[in-house]
């Protein structure tokens, strides 16, 4: 089972996602959260197997949050799902650590 923790600020994108992925075997959504500091608290709690976070977050960026991810949860994936699609977004995120980006 993979166990997806989910980060936007935005409660109709974390709702589609969660119920795309809920239609999926194989995976679970153990939790949300609508910015970076819950993110870390969320993914420190639920030790998840991937975070889906945006970059575009209140007070914090995600791609800010993704060091602090990978300290609070060690074996979770990364995948940036974001709006944002210029390439220095890209960069910035994937030399942050995350392990993919989606536009």
């Amino acid at each position: 089972m993979i166990r997806v923790l989910i980060v936007d600020d935005h409660e109709l994108l974390r709702a589609g996602l969660r119920r795309r992925l809920m239609d999926e075997p194989g995976i679970a959504v153990v939790g949300e959260a609508d910015s970076a500091e819950r993110a870390v608290l969320m993914a420190r709690k639920l030790q998840p197997d991937l975070i889906l976070l945006d970059l575009l977050l209140p007070r914090k960026s995600g791609a800010d949050v993704i060091p602090e991810l990978a300290d609070v949860a060690p074996d979770a994936k990364v995948l940036v799902v974001s709006s944002q699609a210029a390439p220095s977004s890209v960069r910035r995120a994937l030399s942050a650590g995350a392990s993919g980006y989606l536009p």
